[in-house]
């Protein structure tokens, strides 16, 4: 879900204005599916009126936008986004693995690919920063919660490898450890999701039951929705293809597929059988079209506190990465020497460091050669 190419994605809009002549008449952007990627299309478009503001100024207002005032771990947060997670495209159809088909190794299918091109402990340290930020906008809401699942998403993938080296050890003790914590984790996935509203499947069969006009038409449409997003259609190939981390969709289906994997897993161990993948996806098949075309009420989760869960996911799971400080001193009386009035320079590097704290010597309010507190100013 977090994908796309922020700097490329400018440079060739850039190149685009550029050299594009005398046919280039306009920029556009197809969406295949929509609430994925807010962030990505939102700056192609701003960029595409070219309005003259830098990447860097683009993004600082960004982060103020979305958190309804200016601060500085909101600006830390999404320039280590734009600078080191939205650093490539999407694969055909990426996603967590927590919402693909369960497998031992790897991924199942083309259609979900887990994989990511940046470090989990890179948007781990994002999500931190914004949590250390604070706002009351549901813009912040869906920020937090989206870096949230994406972290405990990606995680998810080592835990299952945890659960596929128990496998291949026979040890039922540490696969029974891994397999109690991954279940733990797809419902911290779903709970973290019903946080916020977009992300509740509720929203989704709720939309498609409004285009009916009688009982019938509105149950065909939630069936539809709801194959849209699992199983596509009638062809295996396609199957997980519109994947979505919603809330209600995780608990209701992915999980449960999850489960079944796992205890099919636990099993093997304990029987000393080799795990039959052949028979264990009929078994899915099943599942899979039940759920879909079958119209069953589902129990959604109540919303809570996605400040406090974010926290708990972050602790339970030992994703904590280490709080790094940006410390900076600077010897403001050698530069006054050269320059009438440093003070911008100095407080334009400061921000350009993005310094947690600055130790400045030989401050001017502390000698006689200039008139100037500088701290103040």
């Amino acid at each position: 879900r977090l994908s796309g190419n922020f700097h490329q994605t400018s440079e060739r809009i850039d190149d685009a204005f550029a050299r594009g002549g005398d046919n280039f008449v306009g920029i556009g952007s197809t969406l295949e599916g929509f609430g994925i990627n807010q962030f990505m299309y939102e700056y192609v478009f701003d960029k595409a009126w070219d309005t003259g503001i830098s990447d860097a100024k683009w993004v600082e207002t960004l982060a103020s936008r979305r958190i309804g005032k200016k601060d500085l771990y909101a600006e830390r947060t999404w320039k280590r986004l734009t600078d080191s997670v939205y650093i490539a495209g999407s694969f055909s159809s990426q996603t967590p693995l927590a919402c693909a088909r369960p497998c031992l190794e790897g991924y199942w299918h083309w259609t979900s690919i887990h994989n990511t091109r940046y470090k989990n402990e890179t948007l781990v340290r994002a999500w931190q920063d914004l949590l250390r930020a604070s706002s009351d906008r549901d813009t912040y809401r869906s920020d937090i919660v989206n870096l949230g699942t994406q972290a405990l998403g990606n995680h998810f993938a080592v835990l299952r490898d945890r659960l596929a080296a128990a496998y291949g050890a026979g040890d039922l003790a540490q696969a029974r450890e891994v397999a109690a914590l991954m279940k733990e984790a797809l419902g911290d996935l779903d709970a973290l999701a019903a946080c916020d509203p977009p992300l509740r499947l509720a929203a989704w069969l709720h939309g498609a039951s409004s285009w009916g006009t009688t009982p019938d038409e509105k149950a065909y449409y939630r069936r539809t929705a709801r194959t849209l997003i699992t199983i596509w259609g009638e062809q295996t190939s396609i199957k997980d293809y519109a994947t979505r981390l919603w809330s209600g969709l995780t608990d209701s289906y992915y999980a449960p597929r999850w489960e079944m994997f796992i205890d099919e897993i636990l099993s093997c161990i304990s029987e000393g059988r080799e795990y039959d993948e052949k028979a264990f996806f009929e078994r899915l098949d099943a599942f899979e079209l039940d759920w879909a075309v079958n119209d069953r009420e589902i129990d959604y989760r109540e919303p809570c506190d996605h400040i406090a869960l974010s926290h708990e996911i972050i602790r339970k799971y030992g994703l904590a990465q280490p709080v790094e400080l940006n410390l900076m001193t600077y010897n403001v009386g050698t530069f006054s020497k050269y320059l009438e009035d440093s003070t911008p320079q100095i407080a334009d590097l400061v921000r350009a460091l993005d310094a947690d704290a600055v130790a400045l010597n030989e401050l001017d309010s502390c000698n006689r050669r200039h008139d100037v507190f500088q701290l103040k100013k």
